[in-house]
């Protein structure tokens, strides 16, 4: 068993909830999947970009007409959808930064040698005992 599982079991029979790491950890909660809402941007911008090329083909005032009011209503809010989206991308990164904070102090904190996870730095300490 891991130490988180450990900790977590512990908590849990304290409690009588199961916790996240994120809870455990005190960092920011777990940001939803965003990824549907990705597709449905470009879903209703294609689907514009269509409307748009048929009311173009369109041999009548009427067909540009209703291209164009098509496309509009496809594009209505998508202003709004992306500006959701930004927020949710912005949750994303702190919730990330703050568990890429909380490894850099454990690190520090507890001396952990590091080296061994550095491909690179492998790669350099290579390079330096190649060239003796």
């Amino acid at each position: 068993m891991s130490k988180i599982e450990i900790i977590r079991n512990e908590l849990q029979t304290k409690h009588k909830e199961v916790f996240n790491t994120e809870t455990i950890f005190d960092r920011e909660p777990v940001v939803p999947y965003t990824c549907d809402d990705f597709h449905k941007i470009k879903k209703h911008i294609l689907t514009a970009q269509e409307f748009i090329a048929d009311g173009l083909n369109g041999h009548e005032l009427d067909d540009y007409i209703a291209g164009l009011e098509f496309a509009e209503y496809e594009l209505s809010g998508l202003d709004d959808s992306i500006d959701s989206l930004n927020t949710e991308v912005e949750l994303l990164r702190a919730w990330g930064q703050s568990w890429k904070d909380l490894a850099k102090q454990l690190i520090e904190d507890n001396n952990i040698d590091i080296t061994q996870y550095s491909n690179i730095y492998y790669d350099y300490k290579e390079e330096i005992n190649n060239a003796k």
